[in-house]
């Protein structure tokens, strides 16, 4: 009879020098006999348990590692190591979460808003001072506040929209208000308008430096605008 596995486990966690573990239990026919075996595919050292379900993996073994074989046939003693090596797994799978969780680590898989993601770029920062430091602005459409710091996010026809806003607004306010009222009608806004948007954007959209900053996620290119 060849060798054949019978059972295999791999199980990761963290051990009490918080290094990074993974291992793997198998246990193989041999013949008349059942091996198990344990090894650590990134690390060739033992490690150091953390806890009890660590410890009682570290003893498992230890025990199979002196007297490795039983005889086949013995059905009841192959059952047991598999329950062994399962209840041991879920234990540690259940105290690594448990410790991942406490350590509230963030991802870019936690930000469920592109734009934050897009400003996190931006700003070169970490997923966990992005998803801790930047909100929504609850007043203007798309704005993201920093600190005290205001940005505004926007995709390419957003931001061409709130060009032709602002430049519709500049021309109401600040040119045909300065006109006498009988030359107003001789104001030509579209042709003014194309000569602005020769400029940046940022020009008029980032009111802080005038600067348009681009950055993009999953495929979009957002634009980036500081305000203050």
């Amino acid at each position: 009879m060849g060798d054949k596995t019978i059972y295999k486990r791999e199980v990761f966690y963290h051990d009490k020098d918080n290094v990074p573990q993974n291992s793997v239990l198998t246990i193989t026919t041999r013949n008349n006999y059942i091996e198990f075996t344990m090894h650590n595919p990134s690390y060739q050292s033992d490690f150091n348990p953390k806890n009890d379900p660590q410890i009682e993996l570290y003893k498992l073994w230890e025990n199979w590692n002196i007297k490795k074989y039983c005889e086949l046939n013995d059905e009841e003693k192959i059952i047991g190591l598999i329950e062994d090596c399962n209840n041991i797994c879920d234990n540690i799978e259940e105290e690594e979460e448990e410790y991942l969780e406490s350590l509230n680590v963030k991802t870019e898989d936690d930000i469920d808003d592109d734009r934050i993601i897009a400003l996190m770029k931006h700003l070169d920062i970490t997923p966990e001072e992005a998803y801790d430091d930047i909100e929504e602005s609850r007043y203007d459409n798309n704005n993201y506040e920093y600190g005290i710091r205001i940005y505004q996010v926007l995709t390419d026809s957003e931001a061409d929209d709130l060009l032709d806003e602002y430049l519709d607004n500049y021309i109401d306010e600040c040119i045909l208000n300065q006109l006498p009222e009988a030359y107003r009608n001789y104001f030509d806004s579209e042709s003014w308008k194309h000569d602005a948007k020769n400029n940046s954007r940022g020009d008029s959209l980032a009111s802080y430096d005038g600067r348009e900053y681009e950055e993009e996620v999953n495929g979009t290119t957002y634009y980036i605008y500081r305000k203050n």
